[in-house]
């Protein structure tokens, strides 16, 4: 069954609690996207999930390891695009994915690099599509198009800066040693940011349309 996302795909430690409230409720992830995830039903129970970050020079997992994960208790249950593997624990006695922070930290680095270059790309690609719309559509009825495509900019930028200081955060936190930097107060807060970003987005789409088919009436 089809589940939105109330979370950011990059924000590892709100998906891993995310993982784990659904699994109280019995719903155990097959797949992870970025707006629905599916699940698949099952017994409630209490589990741990942890999130490894992709090699990116080998983003395949060989069978050897993923044996090795399962013989210590930890079950592989998908790859989250480019990003990272989802695995699952059911044994409190099992010991942590990784038991060093500061080597999942490393890990991360590539995930927080990537994040940044898509926040380059945005910043220099969407203002350059409010250009052109002044530019080459100068009618007066289009400048509300363009307010609302630069609301929408600010929007994805502000999203995508608090994604990479989150990141950023987390991996501080593990370089000092702490495996679980983030308590359910940060995945209430992610969940706030993706609902409130969403709803914002959806406000202003209303307005466009709106102002778009109002004269038709």
């Amino acid at each position: 069954m089809w589940y939105l996302t109330p979370v950011s795909l990059y924000d590892m430690a709100a998906m891993e609690q995310w993982l784990e409230r659904m699994a109280q409720r019995g719903r155990f992830l097959v797949d992870a996207g970025p707006l629905l995830s599916w699940f698949e039903k099952g017994e409630p129970r209490a589990v741990r999930c942890r999130a490894e970050p992709l090699d990116t020079e080998s983003p395949i997992p060989t069978q050897e390891r993923l044996d090795y994960y399962e013989s210590c208790g930890w079950h592989y249950l998908c790859t989250v695009k480019s990003f990272y593997r989802i695995f699952q624990s059911g044994d409190p006695a099992a010991e942590e994915l990784h038991t060093d922070p500061v080597v999942l930290a490393a890990g991360m680095r590539d995930l927080e690099e990537r994040l940044g270059m898509t926040l380059v790309f945005l910043v220099i690609f969407l203002p350059l599509l409010v250009f052109c719309e002044l530019y080459f559509n100068r009618k007066p009825a289009e400048f509300p198009h363009a307010v609302l495509f630069s609301l929408c900019c600010c929007i994805v930028y502000g999203w995508h800066i608090a994604e990479i200081l989150w990141l950023r955060s987390l991996r501080r936190q593990l370089l000092a040693g702490s495996r679980r930097a983030f308590t359910p107060i940060h995945y209430r807060r992610a969940v706030a940011l993706r609902v409130s970003a969403v709803l914002l987005l959806l406000s202003l789409w209303l307005w466009y349309a709106a102002v778009t088919l109002l004269p038709w009436f």
